[in-house]
């Protein structure tokens, strides 16, 4: 019987994830100071910064799994390109994942099913967004046309079955939940206020790896955020709805990455444990729903991991509008007061790409400076989609 455990410990070990290296760039507001850096060129950046900081040789990277939810006018595979731009060895598989606002994490849980099959033990993930680069598409391939589309709207920001925006859906759904608009307010006011006090109190500071701007060479190191002062006063998008441009999140641009790695190879290169993958599920329903849609992927995660809801310290939630926070906690009857306790992506902003990696860096974040061991994000994507992810800190 002992033989056998010190064989399932050592089986254990060997598809065990571990994340050694994570880093974030500032968010900045789309047409803001990123606008002149395409989706590839932040991700490149943010690729080499991290690897750097955390000491890690891009010969270890077998694997890279990025989101990038709009890539129309970016060229071939924008991983492939950010990852040439990193450093990474031209023999690096690379993937570009669009899962929408969930493409980030989805490319997380993809790196770990990797590490899983043995068939790598040192992945990269992560992922990127230029929203100022987004382009108007004519369409001219079977004769004249007059029509321009933004794909903004078509490609992103609308469902493409039900032809309902995300405003919409929000709206919808903060009926459905009897949210008023001052409730939502009331949580737009709370982000803000949170993500002002830890910006200014240093909590960004680990996770976030400057971008220099290639012409002036300034360096940009702080998130352009978002205030609270003017929320409670800005109307509502649609007369007939309650969300409004104070409680839903801006458009961004920004990247974010991770290394993740099985535990012998962490041991073999010596590198500092942050972290562990415990679980990850993805859960749909119907398109209408999708804010809601992070509950349930939460609940399949920590089934998975054999985690109650009630031993995670600390969640974080992607901020696309405030029903989604408040719907999902009242849903898992989990505190409000707990989620994004740093602030979220309503002041942070929500580079769609990018964020499914970011609030898991934060979340990792949290969990070190709180003192916290267990942590769990979600995140909601167009079409009713959604995916989670249980993380752990090391003792």
């Amino acid at each position: 019987m002992k033989r056998l455990a010190i064989i399932n410990s050592h089986l254990n070990s060997q598809t065990e994830i571990c994340i050694v290296a994570v880093g974030r760039s500032p968010i900045q507001k789309a047409g803001g100071e990123f606008k002149n850096l395409s989706a590839t060129d932040l991700a490149g950046q943010i690729i080499s910064g991290t690897l750097k900081k955390y000491q890690i040789d891009p010969s270890h990277i077998q694997e890279f799994y990025m989101g990038c939810v709009n890539s129309t006018n970016l060229g071939q595979n924008p991983a492939k390109q950010a990852a040439l731009k990193a450093g990474l060895n031209d023999k690096t598989n690379c993937m570009s994942i669009n899962k929408l606002c969930a493409s980030a994490m989805k490319a997380l849980t993809l790196g770990c099913l990797s590490i899983q099959s043995s068939n790598t033990d040192c992945v990269l993930i992560g992922g990127s967004e230029s929203m100022s680069n987004y382009p108007y598409l004519l369409s001219l391939r079977n004769g004249i046309s007059n029509k321009v589309r933004d794909s903004l709207d078509h490609d992103t920001l609308q469902d493409a079955v039900i032809k309902e925006n995300a405003v919409k859906i929000s709206d919808h759904v903060s009926s459905y939940l009897k949210l008023s608009k001052a409730e939502l307010d009331a949580y737009a006011v709370t982000s803000c206020d949170l993500a002002f006090s830890s910006s200014d109190k240093g909590k960004f500071v680990k996770e976030i790896i400057p971008i220099t701007l290639p012409k002036t060479k300034q360096i940009i190191s702080k998130d352009a955020l978002k205030s609270s002062k003017t929320i409670k006063s800005l109307n509502p998008i649609y007369k007939s709805g309650t969300t409004s441009s104070g409680n839903a999140c801006g458009l961004n641009d920004g990247a974010s990455c991770m290394v993740l790695c099985s535990r012998a190879k962490a041991q073999k290169e010596q590198w500092k444990v942050l972290g562990t993958i415990k679980s990850f599920a993805d859960a749909e329903q119907e398109s209408r729903m999708f804010p809601l849609s992070p509950s349930l992927a939460i609940n399949k995660a920590l089934k998975t991991s054999g985690i109650n809801i009630t031993q995670v310290d600390f969640m974080e939630l992607n901020e696309p509008f405030s029903c989604v926070v408040l719907g999902n906690a009242k849903i898992l009857n989990y505190p409000v007061e707990k989620i994004n306790v740093y602030g979220g992506a309503l002041s942070l902003g929500h580079p769609v790409g990018s964020s499914g990696c970011r609030i898991v860096i934060t979340l990792l974040n949290i969990l070190k400076q709180e003192k916290g061991r267990i942590g769990v994000a979600g995140i909601c994507n167009g079409a009713g989609g959604a995916t989670a992810v249980v993380i752990k800190v090391e003792d």
